[in-house]
């Protein structure tokens, strides 16, 4: 989130006001491509701007023949394109329709024939809804609507080879991407997004991003506090020493029971017929390490430890019947 300011706001035509914003200088640059909208929230002391979302993006590379297809003030992301393609100096080749309710009613009009003086391969063509139309360029205007005919006069019957933007109210961008649809226009190459004057909804191909942002947001905010749950509970619970077999190792068991049967052992007094070899504080003190010469003595035998056998008494023995034991 960035923070500006407003530095001027503008009424350009009788609908259609202009906000100009002026970034802080210790404010990073909002990086974006053109076509991209942001989010403004309006504080005390400036202005909040998130973004930049959307997917209604021109790339100069790949987009050589392209058809913008306006309706209203939905001419506002083509303004961007348009102004990066002459930043650029590039030759794409590039034709407006733009869709206005009267002559009176079309922002953008002057800059829009600046550019076109600049760009040799930009044409503009204004279709205005009603009323006269004389103070727009004569060869460049229509009445009416975008019809058919004149789509087929701009692409020259030819939908395939070029990529479609359309943008405007919803019933607009309807109405056109069916028509291009109708005339063989690939579905991959209708770009549209959508949006009226008096709501700040957005469609697009990611017509609901900013939405979608704060919901994923939330989604991983409650996963979070999941894991961090789970995390403390098992920071709490006693570890467990339950093992499992395996085949290194086929007959492991618990702590528990190994403790059990230490204490078992450990609780059997000796036997009476064991004999225990001496310790090492038992055995005989070895020469002293002053003694100046060395004298090998005899060793004794090792010690041998020997234990009585235990004599298990035999089993009871079962007759049957016919005698036998069993």
């Amino acid at each position: 989130m960035n923070t500006f300011t407003v530095k001027s706001c503008e009424k350009i035509t009788p609908s259609t006001l202009l906000l100009t914003l002026q970034r802080d200088e210790s404010e990073r640059p909002l990086a974006f491509q053109p076509g991209q909208y942001a989010a403004i929230s309006y504080e005390k002391r400036g202005i909040d701007v998130t973004g930049p979302f959307g997917g209604f993006v021109l790339d100069a590379t790949r987009d050589k023949k392209a058809v913008f297809m306006a309706g209203g003030i939905g001419i506002t992301p083509f303004i961007s394109m348009l102004r990066y393609l002459s930043a650029l100096r590039a030759d794409n080749e590039v034709t407006l329709l733009y869709s206005c309710a009267t002559q009176d009613d079309v922002p953008f009009a002057e800059e829009l024939l600046s550019i076109q003086t600049e760009h040799p391969n930009l044409k503009v063509i204004f279709v205005v809804g009603k009323g006269p139309t004389d103070k727009l360029p004569q060869g460049q205007v229509a009445t009416g609507f975008i019809a058919p005919e004149l789509l087929d006069k701009v692409t020259a019957k030819n939908y395939t080879d070029r990529r479609f933007f359309i943008c405007g109210p919803p019933v607009f961008m309807k109405a056109m991407s069916g028509t291009l649809l109708k005339h063989g226009a690939p579905k991959a190459n209708v770009l549209t997004e959508a949006f009226t004057q008096s709501s700040p909804k957005q469609t697009s191909i990611l017509r609901s991003w900013p939405a979608n942002a704060y919901v994923l947001g939330a989604i991983g905010l409650v996963f979070g506090t999941f894991v961090v749950m789970v995390g403390d509970l098992l920071r709490v619970l006693p570890p467990t020493t339950a093992l499992k077999p395996t085949k290194s190792s086929p007959y492991l068991i618990t702590n528990a029971r190994q403790t059990q049967l230490d204490q078992l052992v450990n609780s059997i007094p000796p036997s009476a017929d064991v004999i225990t070899a001496p310790t090492d504080n038992q055995m005989p003190s070895s020469a002293s390490s002053t003694s100046s010469t060395y004298n090998p003595q005899p060793q004794s035998a090792p010690t041998t430890i020997y234990a009585a056998p235990i004599t298990m008494p035999a089993p009871a023995c079962q007759t049957t019947p016919s005698g036998r034991c069993l």
